[in-house]
């Protein structure tokens, strides 16, 4: 149990008297907090605890409001120990001091999340700079009042809130910076993607101060649980037959056909992805016992220091590839595709790469169409097909956790699981 007592300590006495203090124990522990509020000792009534009334020139001019105040701070500390026995939270002494004092973590969670942003754009954290700026956005859709909002009101309440909001099957519009963010109801995995983001920045502001952790909202079944978002998401693939149109099948269009070589020189390249290739350069080539190799670290992991560098054999048929790009597109600087047109450095570099991922994926979607492939093409789904290719050609997941660059072989038994039914259905041909 607790107890309070306000106090007056005459052994530090000033011109304005003995200050008088907050005197609170717990578990056989006290604290001391100072009041700003002073008297001289026979101006304060120790046994009721308040300064002496009545009339009389040696009384305390301000007795009344200040015995008014002391009343306020004592319903304030019994609320606090209220609350947090309601909230069933082992409290300290230090943190009903900043309770008590207002410490309050006054941090503005869109300033957070601003400066959040600039910060990963200055150290080349480009993609997750994204993440956090969409994930800012999106919470000013669901809350016109958020750009006021501190990290206390962003809690169990405001994020279920949150989450059935973006649930809700409309499309919303939001201008901020010449940007419009549209949203439709998000499936489950876009949720994570954005509770991810929200709960990794509530996160940060903690460690750094600015969040009290006793309204994090994320956390176990009391709280949050982000990872109960999860959908597993059929992976889409190609068939050998398809692979095999998508090499002997020459273009007239141009554009589709720099398209398709694309798609083939990710597929070469162990399913490389479209920001990989786009980056690859003529000084990611290296001979290597007298063999030519791309080596490369994935721009995803490419932060981590235990993320370890990608060896690409280049074959005849990169070597092809490689070879009619050089002669058939405006290539920029040292770039082996001709994915980056503009000679760009740090974030407009990655803003230029995804503004023409965009592009390459119309352009997939429009092949696909014409060679009569029963599937949409991306720049996923190379990947996904090498993937499948050395699943079926039996080859040990951690090899082809190697060969797709993940970085935990966990994370290669999710993306095989996910193939799902169709695995099953190629299977059964056979019965």
């Amino acid at each position: 149990m607790a107890s309070f007592k306000f106090s007056l300590y005459a052994g530090n006495s000033s011109q304005k008297g003995c200050p008088i203090k907050l005197v609170i124990r717990k578990n056989n522990e006290r604290k001391v907090i100072a009041l700003n509020l002073y008297a001289h000792p026979h101006q304060w009534d120790e046994d009721l605890q308040r300064y002496k009334t009545g009339r009389g020139k040696d009384l305390h001019p301000d007795r009344t409001q200040n015995n008014e105040y002391l009343n306020r701070k004592e319903v304030q500390a019994h609320d606090i120990v209220e609350e947090f026995d309601r909230q069933k939270i082992d409290w300290t002494l230090t943190q009903f001091e900043d309770t008590f004092l207002h410490k309050t973590y006054q941090s503005n969670v869109s300033e957070f999340f601003t400066k959040l942003v600039s910060d990963l754009k200055a150290t080349g954290h480009d993609g997750n700079a994204e993440c956090y700026q969409r994930t800012l956005e999106m919470l000013c859709i669901f809350d016109s009042e958020f750009n006021k909002r501190i990290f206390s009101e962003i809690n169990l309440k405001y994020v279920r809130a949150f989450d059935v909001f973006l649930q809700k099957p409309r499309i919303s519009k939001y201008k901020k910076g010449g940007r419009i963010v549209q949203r439709e109801g998000c499936c489950g995995n876009t949720r994570k993607y954005y509770h991810k983001a929200l709960r990794a920045a509530y996160n940060k502001a903690i460690s750094e101060g600015d969040a009290d952790e006793r309204f994090y909202p994320y956390g176990g079944r009391s709280k949050f649980e982000v990872n109960k978002l999860t959908e597993t998401t059929a992976k889409r693939y190609l068939s050998d037959n398809y692979i095999e149109t998508i090499k002997t099948t020459s273009c007239e269009n141009v554009r589709l056909e720099i398209a398709r070589r694309l798609f083939l020189f990710s597929y070469y390249c162990h399913g490389i992805s479209y920001i990989d290739m786009a980056l690859l350069s003529t000084k990611n080539i290296y001979v290597i016992d007298n063999d030519k190799y791309l080596v490369y670290k994935r721009y995803k992991l490419r932060n981590n220091n235990s993320t370890k560098p990608l060896y690409v054999k280049i074959t005849p048929e990169l070597e092809v590839l490689i070879d009619w790009f050089k002669h058939n597109t405006l290539l920029t600087a040292d770039y082996l595709t001709p994915c980056v047109t503009k000679d760009y450095s740090h974030s407009k570099l990655y803003s230029h790469i995804k503004n023409r991922r965009g592009r390459y994926n119309d352009a997939l979607k429009r092949l696909g169409k014409d060679l009569g492939i029963e599937l949409n093409l991306t720049t996923y789904v190379s990947r996904h097909s090498v993937a499948m290719r050395l699943r079926n050609s039996n080859v040990s997941t951690d090899k082809i956790s190697q060969v797709l660059g993940h970085g935990d072989v966990k994370t290669t038994e999710v993306y095989l699981d996910s193939f799902g039914n169709r695995v099953i259905d190629e299977v059964v041909r056979v019965l």
